[in-house]
């Protein structure tokens, strides 16, 4: 999955989906759709999808990694992997300019504590949901989360 994601920076988009989809059909094979990895690769292949133009396909599989993830974190686990599916959904929706649905995303992860108030991920989660937030002119919301 780090060379579909690389070809896919260097805009080998095509190849990067190709590499991507082998390797996400084959984990979905061998270890299961709820599997971490199987949740890590549906994030990346969304996120090239998305590069591709194709972005219902790209919603629709990053919400069944949201999906998949729900499941661990109700359960109390608190993978990374399980958070990024909720940043990879909002990003998308941003780029396709569904701004109040990324924010719902962003806000899911703000709610429920998923990201440690301490750490880098968090600040980039807060400036994301501020900058939305200006995105459609929602200034108080938007302060709220460029003071936190």
């Amino acid at each position: 999955m780090n060379l579909a994601q690389l070809l896919n920076e260097v805009n080998k988009n095509t190849e990067a989906y190709n590499l991507a989809k082998d390797v996400y059909e084959f984990q979905m094979k061998k270890l299961g759709n709820s599997h971490i990895d199987t949740i890590y690769s549906q994030q990346i292949l969304a996120r090239i999808l998305t590069d591709l133009q194709r972005t219902e396909e790209a919603i629709n599989l990053a919400k069944l990694a949201v999906q998949y993830s729900q499941k661990f974190i109700a359960q109390g686990l608190r993978s990374s992997e399980f958070v990024k599916s909720y940043f990879t959904l909002a990003k998308i929706y941003q780029k396709n300019g569904q701004y109040q649905l990324a924010i719902d995303n962003f806000l899911e992860i703000i709610d429920n504590n998923l990201v440690n108030q301490d750490s880098v991920n968090y600040a980039v989660l807060i400036s994301s949901t501020a900058k939305l937030y200006d995105e459609i002119n929602d200034f108080e919301n938007a302060q709220k989360y460029y003071i936190c």
